[in-house]
């Protein structure tokens, strides 16, 4: 899982730059994408992780579905290097599923270990995940074309720095706060020197941006970070 938002965020960079990314046939609407239920960032749909193995064993069936549903709408409707990379992050994320749902992989058992310590941060992360999409699916459709990438980093480092103050401040454990590291999207962070340069949250870069229009009142934000990314990519 570490690549999975390198890979996004390379969807939304690259997919600035081209037209359409999604076909408009049979059930290639933003609704069917939704209707998968996947989850990309943890604590993304909920403030809490598993802390058993049922529970866990739980999940696993329903992401194992949700998974699947994703591949086939990646197959079915997303044209170009969006689809690749869509499926680049998708089968990496299957991966490390499969690790952690398999009861006799050490992830598995590194998982339960460290949940109930991540969980202390669950709702605090959950509250930067909502406003990051917010903030994201703000950029994607207020922000004029050339500057969404500064903006979209602004919003992503934002976050970023939300979700390791409070595993820092609430979880505390070292063990667990890299075994969330090494698990999952904060490998971004290193990757975002590398896209967005300077426009990190506090910077004198992302404070100069002009504060983009709020969205319309009683305006549905996307819960799937792939459909938010397709805004991005294509308006």
């Amino acid at each position: 899982m570490k690549n999975i938002l390198f890979c996004l965020l390379g969807i939304g960079l690259v997919g600035v730059a081209v037209g359409q990314v999604v076909s408009k046939g049979k059930g290639c609407r933003d609704a069917e994408a939704e209707k998968c239920d996947l989850e990309f960032l943890t604590f993304g749909f909920s403030s809490k992780l598993p802390e058993t193995a049922s529970k866990l064993a739980d999940l696993c069936k329903k992401r194992t579905k949700a998974l699947q549903c994703a591949l086939n709408y990646t197959d079915r409707c997303l044209i170009g290097f969006y689809r690749g990379t869509a499926f680049t992050a998708i089968n990496t994320m299957r991966e490390e599923h499969e690790r952690r749902c398999n009861a006799t992989h050490e992830d598995h058992a590194a998982f339960l270990q460290h949940a109930k310590c991540l969980n202390k941060a669950g709702d605090a992360i959950h509250k930067c995940i909502v406003n990051f999409k917010k903030e994201l699916f703000t950029t994607s459709t207020k922000a004029e074309t050339k500057h969404r990438i500064r903006y979209g980093c602004c919003d992503y480092t934002k976050m970023f720095q939300c979700r390791e103050k409070n595993l820092r401040d609430k979880c505390g454990d070292p063990a667990a706060i890299v075994f969330s590291r090494n698990a999952g999207e904060h490998i971004l962070g290193n990757a975002l020197k590398v896209f967005c340069g300077g426009y990190t949250t506090e910077s004198k870069f992302c404070k100069a941006l002009p504060r983009l229009p709020k969205l319309p009142s009683g305006t549905k934000v996307p819960k799937s970070i792939l459909v938010i990314l397709k805004t991005f990519a294509t308006l």
